[in-house]
Formats: C-alpha cells, sequence, structure tokens
C-alpha cells in the first residue's frame, strides 16, 4: 500500500505560490526549503515581505533586533507602514475598486456585498467619528458584534489611525465580556441591538450596556427601544462624516489588535499583535499554505473575537481577496445555501 492516498500532479505543484517563492530561493526540496526559513531568520522573512508585496511608507533598516534577548524580539525596526493601506485602501484606491472585498450573509438568507470602495469609505467615516469622540494613536476600541461585514470596517477604521481594535466573542456571558473590556481600559464598544442564533433573537446590547464611555449599536434584529446615555445608533454616528481617511504611517511595532486567550485554562491575557508582525505573518499563511489565487474566495467559520475572524480580514484582503463572513448557525436551516455562496 502507498504511503499517499492521493498526491498532486507536478503540473498542479509548480503552479502553486509556495512552490514559485521556493524556485525564487533557489529550493526544489521542502525541508531543505523549510530548513532555510528557520535557520536564516532575516533573510527569510524580508524575502518573504517582499513577495507579499508590503507597501512601507518608510523602508526598514533591520528585519529582526533580539539584542534585548528573543523574547522581546523586535521585528521590522525603522520601518513604517498601515495595515489599513496595505489591505484596504490601496485597493480601493486601484484596479480592484469595483471588486468584491466581502460578502455578508447570515442564517436568514440576508446577504450583502461590500466593494473595496464601499469598505474604505465606511471605515473612513467610522474612523473620522471616532477620532471626533477625542480618541488618540493607541487608544483601545472594542468589538462585541455580530459576524457582519461592519466588523471588517470597524477594524479597518482602527487601524487607519493606531487605535488598536479589542475584538470579543459576541457568545460570552455578560461577566466575560465586562473582563475584557475593563482589562483592556476600551473607550469605545461597537455592538448591535440583538444577536439570532437558530432563529431566535437574542439580546446582546444589554451585556455591554454601562461598561465603556461610548457604546456604537448597529440595529441588527428588530430593536426599537430607545438608547441610553453613551449609546448612540451605528448611522447617527457616523452620518455627518466624511468617507475620507487616510491612514496614518505607523512604526512597525505600534500595536494594531489586542486579541484575548479563551480564559479555558486561566485568567484570559490580552496578546498583542503589531501593524507588521500581524500583516506579514497572516498575509504569508493566507498566500503560502492556502495558495490564495486572485479570483479566489474565502470562508473560515469563525467569530471576529477569535484570532481566525482578523485573520481572515487581512490576510485575504491584503491579497486583493474576497471573504464571506457568516453570521448565525451555518446548518440553519440548511447548509446548502452558505456552500453556493463560497
Amino acid at each position: 500500500m502507498s504511503e499517499w492516498i492521493w498526491a498532486p500532479s507536478p503540473e498542479s505543484i509548480e503552479q502553486t505560490n509556495v512552490w514559485q517563492f521556493m524556485r525564487t530561493l533557489g529550493f526544489t526540496d521542502r525541508e531543505k526549503f523549510l530548513a532555510y526559513s528557520r535557520d536564516h531568520l532575516e533573510e527569510f522573512w524580508e524575502k518573504m515581505a517582499a513577495a507579499l508585496g508590503i507597501e512601507w511608507a518608510r523602508p526598514y533598516r533591520t528585519v529582526l533586533d533580539t539584542s534585548r534577548g528573543v523574547e522581546w524580539a523586535t521585528w521590522f525596526n525603522g520601518g513604517q507602514l498601515n495595515i489599513a493601506r496595505n489591505a484596504l485602501e490601496r485597493h480601493a484606491r486601484g484596479p480592484r475598486a469595483n471588486k468584491i472585498a466581502i460578502i455578508s450573509e447570515t442564517e436568514n438568507g440576508q446577504s450583502r456585498e461590500w466593494t473595496f470602495l464601499e469598505l474604505n469609505e465606511e471605515a473612513g467615516r467610522l474612523a473620522n467619528a471616532l477620532s471626533a469622540l477625542g480618541l488618540v494613536q493607541g487608544d483601545r476600541v472594542a468589538l462585541v458584534m455580530p459576524m457582519v461585514g461592519e466588523v471588517a470596517a470597524i477594524l479597518y477604521a482602527c487601524f487607519k489611525l493606531g487605535f488598536i481594535a479589542v475584538p470579543i466573542f459576541s457568545g460570552f456571558g455578560a461577566g466575560a465580556i465586562a473582563a475584557r473590556l475593563q482589562d483592556s481600559g476600551a473607550r469605545v464598544v461597537f455592538t448591535a441591538d440583538n444577536l439570532e442564533r437558530r432563529g431566535k433573537v437574542l439580546p446582546l446590547l444589554p451585556k455591554v450596556a454601562g461598561l465603556v464611555e461610548t457604546t456604537v449599536v448597529l440595529r441588527y434584529r428588530g430593536s426599537e427601544s430607545e438608547l441610553k446615555t453613551g449609546q448612540v445608533w451605528w448611522n447617527d454616528f457616523t452620518k455627518v462624516q466624511s468617507s475620507t481617511c487616510r491612514s496614518l504611517p505607523l512604526d512597525s511595532e505600534t500595536p494594531a489588535l489586542l486579541l484575548y486567550t479563551s480564559g479555558t485554562t486561566g485568567k484570559p491575557k490580552g496578546v498583542i499583535h503589531t501593524h507588521a508582525g500581524a500583516l506579514v505573518q497572516v498575509a504569508k499563511e493566507i498566500y503560502l499554505a492556502f495558495d490564495h489565487k486572485e479570483d479566489d474566495r474565502f470562508f473560515w467559520l469563525t467569530d471576529i473575537g477569535w484570532m481566525m475572524g482578523p485573520w481572515t480580514i487581512i490576510g485575504n484582503h491584503h491579497l486583493g481577496g474576497t471573504i464571506l463572513l457568516f453570521d448565525g448557525a451555518p446548518d440553519f436551516p440548511t447548509s446548502d445555501r452558505l456552500w453556493q455562496t463560497i
């Protein structure tokens, strides 16, 4: 019996991104390529960033600095860039402006498409609205949201002006959400009036009410109630704002995301991801491990509160790809529609 039950043809292998990247480095053997990636870290990551087409507002001086010890390693030192510039703005202002960036679908069959241009405009309005609140670079902005297209607009709005996005799983109980909001020091939280799971409407806003200075609420599932002090509907929050907001050039080590560990084996811990680190790493994984091609559609069943949510958005959009964001139970009432969308 053969060791493998299936093996790709030589022709299909030679068309993959990983093979083409290996060849540019002079490799045809996978194990030698992997050894090179471990043994020549600076050279590998410099060539990887170049292959991914990372755009720098200011070129970096050194790829890696471990002078304080490997636990305090810094990457792409001296460089400046912005995730939003790489993953969104350059597409919105280029030939992909009218390409579909997001297909947002819910379990009740509602669907909305966002082009790169439309997504950039919404992110611009949100960024300007957050700035109007007095937020400055380094302030934290939390998301306790259904998995809809608006979550990407919030992420990019934060990235544009150097706010730190804090995604939190909307299915957590009120106590778990409060612990993460308080620990992060978030000044603003984005949420929705309700969630929907298996056809049932579940309150969401009450789980975050009164925990931060400002709560921005998306009308999602039929709430007609009046908001309290410190709460504002999404459309009212952005309606007077310009859609134009260019991304700031940020140092490579500028924090972009504060993601919390699950808390299943101890107190949840916030983990910082930087503009350079998050962008290069996730784009590398989508490009090499998933062999991203221009016309691919990408779906990962996740919530924005888990790292695979931001991973899906940033990695695919940097490469100009289309993603599907799905909110709800994927097998309710049937999974057929979801797979047809992909």
